[in-house]
């Protein structure tokens, strides 16, 4: 089992609430939301950008989400993230723009995030989320 902490955000008031869970893309430190409803786990296109020279595009891949009837998003391959002792290796991310999600966090003084933790991860290593501990608990 591998326990990692994670942070509780709140977004204006006690009831508007994200957790966010740190992790590293080789020597950069990430923060991602968890999202239980993401099918697949995301990261930031203007963060991977500036911290890889040259990522791995694997494909565009087309995918739903609420509001819309379909996104076409890209796939990178990311050869190593760590989210405590979890290692992912060459694991595919899509990549999503965040860049008006981290405005509307820095306009309510909060630090910006670089993606999310989905529910492909989460129920990979079949994830337990412990809000009392403030924990997300793998199987590894």
């Amino acid at each position: 089992m591998i326990e990692i902490p994670f942070e509780v955000i709140y977004l204006g008031d006690e009831n508007n609430v994200h957790i966010v869970v740190n992790a590293q893309l080789g020597e950069i430190p990430l923060r991602l939301v968890v999202d239980t409803g993401a099918s697949h786990s995301c990261l930031c296109k203007k963060t991977l950008k500036s911290i890889c020279k040259k990522p791995h595009f694997i494909k565009a891949d087309a995918v739903m989400g609420i509001g819309k009837s379909k996104l076409n998003n890209q796939l990178v391959q990311v050869p190593r993230l760590e989210l405590g002792e979890l290692v992912l290796e060459d694991y595919s991310f899509l990549l999503l723009q965040l860049s008006h999600i981290n405005k509307m966090l820095q306009m309510i003084d909060l630090q910006p995030i670089h993606g999310l933790l989905g529910g492909d991860i989460l129920f990979k290593y079949n994830a337990i989320i412990d809000y009392r501990g403030r924990k997300i608990v793998f199987e590894s």
